[in-house]
This record gives structure tokens, C-alpha cells and sequence, in this order.
């Protein structure tokens, strides 16, 4: 059964949705052009390691924004006695600071579409 769809921009990124589908942006850093949504502190954990490169920094985010649209997607409603809203098609779109790596054949074979939580559609 194929959910309802969702298109998920994240970090200032921008797209179209598709005809029928539900948009969400999300926004983790502060000051950015839109107002922040997702809270995504580090400190700590930060300092102690004391960098962090830029690879590391688009994971922890992107990690932060499906957890984060996991939770702000509506699977339908409360009080519904069948789950038929249960699943949803998440499409996400992600501005990152190091675009060619993402790209990657190496990265992309990892990320294949159709798999999310364990389950392959």
C-alpha cells in the first residue's frame, strides 16, 4: 500500500510537490532565511571532539530532518480504527555542504529509493 505523499525540503531547499501531494520545510540552522523548526544542538558533543568536517555535519542534519518529518507527517487521523494512513510516500530534498559526495556512485548505491524504515517499497 502506497502512502500519501510528501515532499520534505530541507535546509532552504526548494522544490515543486506534485500534484496532490503535502509539502513540510524544515529549517535547523539559525538565522537562515526561513524560521527554524527543527532543533538540532551539538554543543557539547562538538567541543569535545572539537571539529567536525562538513560530511559529518550534513549527516547529523539529515538524520535530525527524517526524524523530524517522521514526526510532523501526518499519518492520518487520531481516532481512526485502520491504519490505511499509516504508511507515506517522504521525499526529501537537502541542501548540503558537500554536494559532490552526496553524488557520488558510492553514496548513491547506499541510498537507494524506495527503502525507509526498514521497509522496501
Amino acid at each position: 500500500m502506497k502512502g500519501s505523499p510528501w515532499l520534505i525540503l530541507c535546509s532552504g531547499a526548494t522544490g515543486t510537490a506534485p500534484r496532490g501531494a503535502h509539502s513540510l520545510a524544515l529549517e535547523c540552522r539559525a538565522g537562515a532565511k526561513f524560521p527554524r523548526n527543527v532543533r538540532l544542538d551539538l554543543p557539547n558533543f562538538v567541543r569535545d571532539v572539537y571539529y567536525l568536517p562538513d560530511r559529518y555535519w550534513d549527516l547529523l542534519e539529515i538524520a535530525a530532518y527524517v526524524f523530524a518529518a517522521d514526526r510532523l507527517a501526518s499519518r492520518g487521523r487520531r481516532d481512526a480504527v485502520e491504519f490505511e494512513s499509516w504508511a507515506r510516500d517522504l521525499r526529501f530534498v537537502f541542501r548540503v555542504r558537500d554536494p559532490a559526495f552526496w553524488r557520488s556512485t558510492q553514496v548513491r548505491a547506499v541510498n537507494r529509493p524506495g527503502f525507509s524504515g526498514g521497509c522496501v517499497t
